[in-house]
């Protein structure tokens, strides 16, 4: 199973090196807790449009309409679990609820931790490091907030307000 990690894609591309403590280091930035966090938030997504709808709804719903990239990082869940983490799911009642639905969160994580897991998702073949543009936000948000119209009460701020000449361009606009 694949964890999704909402990152910085600069720190975890292809040519960082696992062997290097400033990789590692740089990695491990994007595995930190927040002061109050008992556990770190990931999303659990198998497919390829899986894990590009929820940085697409993390984007729409859990940040505000800033002019900003959306990276994150792809890794099987085991490397976590290897390492003693435990991945619990944490629902949330103000997540959008298909982010809910696939909202974990590795508990056990300390900076040693951190950097041990950093270190292990560097050296995995399999991780991916994507992008969602921020000039194609817009338009992919439009787009989902026509597939699914719930998300819309779930919107982050600014975001009704940028969408909703796209939405009445298709005559669906609220």
């Amino acid at each position: 199973m694949l964890v999704l990690r909402i990152g910085n894609r600069g720190r975890w591309t292809g040519d960082r090196d696992a062997q290097d403590v400033e990789h590692v280091e740089a990695a491990a930035k994007d595995l930190k807790l927040g002061p109050r966090h008992q556990g770190l938030s990931v999303f659990r997504a198998e497919t390829e449009d899986e894990q590009r709808e929820v940085a697409l709804r993390f984007a729409l719903t859990c940040r505000d309409a800033r002019p900003e990239h959306v990276d994150y990082v792809v890794f099987p869940s085991a490397l976590a679990e290897d390492l003693g983490l435990i991945i619990a799911h944490r629902p949330y009642d103000d997540l959008d609820p298909y982010l809910n639905e696939r909202h974990y969160e590795m508990i056990g994580l300390t900076p040693e931790l951190g950097l041990r897991l950093a270190a292990a998702i560097l050296r995995h073949d399999d991780r991916r490091a994507e992008r969602l543009e921020k000039q194609k936000l817009p338009a992919l948000g439009a787009d989902l907030c026509r597939r699914d119209a719930q998300v819309r009460s779930y919107l982050g701020d600014g975001w009704p307000e940028k969408l909703r000449p796209l939405l009445a361009d298709s005559g669906t606009g609220s």
